[in-house]
């Protein structure tokens, strides 16, 4: 049976969330409301965009705790060349979480060689296209 999510029912309120905390007061970024409101309101699962900032672990965690599935959208992608440490200690980490996450969203095919990289599966990858006018820019891009 293929697993789907509810997008109507989907919540992703992290960034929301931490956008307040943080006009609210540097020193307020923990924010365990993420907690309360997954296991309140038992969500299909929770999509969170990204994962280097503190609150979006603490978002993966309490899916974890709360048994909510977790679904990850990004746009990293693998054209930043780092240091051997950083790649080890990246790798550990972003393997660790991606065997964790139902399912993927990505916004391009560097995008999604990202994910697979890092061991999302192929069946957990979700296109969602960007709207991007690209003539409009390589015009601009000449007038610079």
């Amino acid at each position: 049976m293929e697993k789907r999510f509810s997008v109507e029912r989907v919540v992703g309120k992290i960034d929301e969330i931490e956008k307040e905390e943080i006009l609210r007061s540097r020193e307020e970024i923990f924010n365990d409301q993420i907690f309360e409101e997954l296991k309140k309101n038992k969500y299909d699962a929770l999509i969170v965009h990204g994962y280097n900032l503190f609150a979006h672990w603490l978002a993966f965690f309490a899916a974890r705790f709360t048994k909510t599935p977790l679904i990850l959208k990004g746009e990293a992608d693998m054209k930043k060349k780092q240091t051997f440490p950083k790649n080890i200690i990246k790798r550990i980490v972003l393997i660790f979480l991606f065997k964790r996450v139902s399912a993927f969203i990505y916004s391009y095919g560097l995008n999604k060689d990202f994910f697979k990289f890092y061991g999302a599966s192929e069946e957990k990858l979700f296109f969602s296209p960007s709207a991007v006018d690209n003539d409009f820019w390589r015009i601009k891009n000449k007038e610079l």
